[in-house]
Order: structure tokens, then C-alpha cells, then sequence
């Protein structure tokens, strides 16, 4: 079983990326050495300028064997990770990742700068292409969806850092 290899990703954003990676690595070897995940979607930074490298220390190392990696499924509300029978596997393959100094220096400083602290909650609200293309993984969803939920975590102390695909959902939120 290899101790050392490479992984080659192309999936959606960073974060699908990365889980498609986790979940590779589980089908791989999770008693890894050291993984080198190398983007390969032109979509973001590639080659030597893999996105990768600025989030994780990693080095590629010549020759080593390279796994292609393949979509294994979905976690979403219908199938949540927790429930997932490789989550030991899957925390301690992410306890194995490490990340570089500076990426770790840019996260305290916007920690510190924007004073994020356990009265924030962060809300993703994409509206736009996942009621289209991904409907069947995570149901469809309206932006009341995400303002009942939100009503469920919050006090008169909350503070939310929103990002979402529209400015339409951002207006109505901040009117609520």
C-alpha cells in the first residue's frame, strides 16, 4: 500500500474538492506518509501554482504513484457526514493535513480583524445553480429556508457573516 502518493482533483469549489480528496484518501491508504493533492481543474490555480500549496504544506515528489480521484457520493442533510461509517477514518485524515504558516497567519489575521468569535455564525446561501444542478443531492431550497433555519441559532448577541450567489438574498437578509 502506498505511504506516498499524489492525488489528482477536479470537482466543484475548494471545499468540494477537498471532501473529494478526504474521501480518496480513505479508499486509498489513510495510514499515509504524506499526499500531495495536485488540482488539476483549470477552473482554479494549477500546476505550480496549485491552490493546493497555498493551503497545505505539500511536496511533490518525483515518480511517486498518482491516483485519479473519483466522485464517491454526497454528505448533505439527507446524508449527513456524522452518520458516515468512515468518519474516524475521514477526521483522521484531516488531522494528517497540515496547514502552511502563511495560510495560517492570513486566518488569524482576518480572526482578529473582523473579531470573529462564537457569537458568529456563517451562512452559505446559494440559490442560483444548486436548486438546478444539485436538487437531487441537497433538496431544493428558498431563501425562507435559510431565514428559518437561521431563526433557530440565534440570540440578540449573534453576528453573521453571509456569502451567497446573489445580491437578492443578501438585501432580504439584511432587512430582516
Amino acid at each position: 500500500m502506498d505511504k506516498n502518493y499524489t492525488i489528482n482533483v477536479s470537482a466543484g469549489g475548494i471545499f468540494s474538492k477537498l471532501m473529494f480528496v478526504i474521501q480518496n484518501i480513505q479508499k486509498i491508504n489513510v495510514d499515509f506518509e504524506s499526499v500531495y493533492i495536485n488540482n488539476v481543474d483549470g477552473r482554479s490555480l494549477v500546476g505550480c501554482e496549485n491552490i493546493f500549496n497555498t493551503i497545505f504544506e505539500q511536496t511533490l515528489i518525483d515518480n511517486q504513484p498518482t491516483y485519479n480521484s473519483k466522485h464517491l457520493g454526497n454528505y448533505s442533510k439527507y446524508n449527513p457526514i456524522e452518520d458516515s461509517n468512515n468518519l474516524i477514518d475521514y477526521k483522521k485524515i484531516v488531522n494528517k493535513l497540515k496547514f502552511t504558516e502563511n495560510f495560517i497567519k492570513k486566518f488569524e489575521k482576518h480572526l482578529n480583524e473582523l473579531k470573529i468569535d462564537d457569537t458568529f455564525i456563517g451562512l452559505h446561501i446559494r440559490l442560483c445553480d444548486m436548486n438546478i444542478h444539485h436538487a437531487k443531492d441537497y433538496g431544493v431550497l428558498h431563501l425562507n429556508d435559510y431565514l428559518n433555519e437561521l431563526e433557530k441559532h440565534i440570540n440578540k448577541d449573534t453576528r453573521i457573516f453571509l456569502a451567497s450567489d446573489n445580491d437578492e438574498s443578501i438585501e432580504k437578509l439584511k432587512k430582516n
